[in-house]
């Protein structure tokens, strides 16, 4: 329990009105140019998920996939055994 007041009192001092202003469902894309050609795309706001592909469509596609299997398979790791009376609830974000 002294772990979680610790853990709790880090963020006294956190200004959370600036995130409020710039959150939204959305999530950003980034295409960096490759050495070898094509494009290398990466969601930052989502550990992980970076893929690859020879044209920017490509590129895109292949890191949304990604995104979407990532997804999965945390979903899937984090809920597996759950003890019984666990609650779980989704949501749809609206920052």
């Amino acid at each position: 329990m002294a772990a979680l007041r610790h853990l709790a009192s880090a963020f006294d001092d956190l200004d959370l009105t600036s995130f409020s202003n710039d959150m939204t469902s959305e999530f950003t894309i980034v295409f960096e140019p490759a050495e070898e050609g094509g494009y290398t795309a990466y969601i930052p706001e989502v550990p992980g998920a970076i893929s690859e592909g020879n044209a920017l469509d490509e590129a895109r596609e292949m890191v949304l996939d990604l995104l979407h299997d990532l997804t999965v398979y945390r979903r899937e790791a984090a809920l597996s055994g759950k003890v019984p009376n666990t609650l779980i609830e989704r949501f749809a974000p609206c920052f």
